[in-house]
């Protein structure tokens, strides 16, 4: 009788048996869910929804070659090489574009690697780990990337930038954040140049470079904040400021700003 008598432990460690089996019936599918919640939580949209652009030897008109779409991928590997601009987006959305291959626009027109506007002031986007050039030297805009409405620009530090002025924008404010080299390559140019304000982080292994200015901005109560861990260097003015610009300079130590002039 000893050996057919249940004891009140066991009953209760198949009870509880029974539980776990009927909740992970349905926990599985929360938990499930929730893992894929927390993917997508911590996953930015730049992983998972870029559309990849091949390469090729014509201008890229994001609007109209890719409609609907609003970011965008060139593969390490690809190579966009045109006539005049490389990229251009109009103001219809926020773009976000991220090189990891090469950008050329040619010097027949006036042309830059990267022309973009935006829906909303400020708020388009370059990533960059590839190289973008433009060789237009004749100034009034178009440089590596350029600007029409503000924007953000993140070089890393494999990512090369050059044109006339490596960054411009006249419309909206701009904001760096350079780990690469930005090189302004023309003795009117700026490595990086904004009508409207400009935030700059220069990070220790980054380099703003060029034959005339390093970093310009202007513009009547706009605001310029430039941070230095790297290298500053120009022939000219490494940091020209005017027309009213409230600006700080902070220049780590170790860091330079160096320049042939003033």
């Amino acid at each position: 009788e000893e050996n057919m008598a249940i004891s009140p432990l066991r009953v209760i460690f198949n009870l509880n048996i029974a539980i776990l089996r009927s909740w992970s019936a349905w926990l599985r599918p929360a938990i499930q869910a929730g893992v894929v919640a927390a993917l997508l939580f911590f996953c930015p949209a730049s992983l998972y929804a870029q559309q990849i652009i091949p390469g090729g030897t014509a201008t890229v008109t994001l609007q109209s070659d890719y409609n609907g779409q609003s970011e965008f991928l060139l593969p390490a590997g690809s190579a966009i090489t045109a006539g005049g601009s490389g990229v251009v987006g109009d103001n219809s959305q926020n773009w976000l574009f991220t090189n990891q291959g090469s950008i050329a626009a040619g010097s027949a027109s006036a042309g830059s690697g990267i022309k973009l506007g935006s829906s909303t002031l400020g708020l388009a986007q370059v990533v960059n780990s590839g190289r973008i050039v433009s060789s237009w030297n004749g100034g009034n805009g178009p440089s590596g990337v350029q600007f029409t409405n503000g924007g953000r620009v993140f070089n890393r530090s494999s990512g090369y930038i050059e044109g006339y002025d490596g960054v411009h924008t006249d419309h909206g404010s701009v904001l760096v954040e350079n780990a690469g080299v930005i090189y302004g390559n023309s003795g009117g140019g700026t490595a990086v140049y904004s009508g409207q304000g400009a935030t700059v982080t220069n990070l220790a292994s980054g380099q703003i470079l060029g034959k005339h200015y390093g970093i310009s901005a202007n513009g009547f109560n706009s605001n310029a904040t430039i941070f230095n861990y790297g290298k500053i260097s120009t022939s000219n003015r490494a940091v020209y400021l005017y027309h009213g610009v409230v600006y700080a300079v902070y220049n780590a130590p170790g860091a330079e700003i160096s320049s042939g002039g003033s």
